[in-house]
């Protein structure tokens, strides 16, 4: 099990160079644990571009800013028990997973 408690960058025309670089590396499970209150970039079209990307990745909108585990770390740490549940029950797991929030 992975984890990333980071952002990357701001949403701009770099978001379609993230999503570029991040194909073809990571297939494993992902929950996106998203601030969509985040001032430092558009949270909502981020989240939405993240949870398209492609299947295994699951955005949990958290009412918060740019921090969301620092802000809400009770409702961030609901998500990531949530998303473990369901992913431990699913069949189609792969063997890790990441959790970016």
């Amino acid at each position: 099990l992975g984890a990333d408690f980071g952002s990357a960058r701001s949403h701009s025309k770099e978001d379609s160079s993230i999503i570029s670089a991040a194909e073809g590396y990571w297939t494993g499970r992902t929950l996106v644990a998203q601030g969509i209150l985040d001032p430092l970039n558009d949270a909502k079209t981020r989240s939405q571009l993240l949870g398209a990307l492609r299947s295994g990745v699951d955005v949990s909108p958290i009412t918060a800013g740019h921090c969301p585990h620092d802000e809400l770390p009770d409702e961030v740490a609901g998500a990531i028990a949530e998303w473990m549940t369901k992913t431990k029950s699913s069949s189609s797991i792969e063997s890790s997973s990441m959790i970016i929030a």
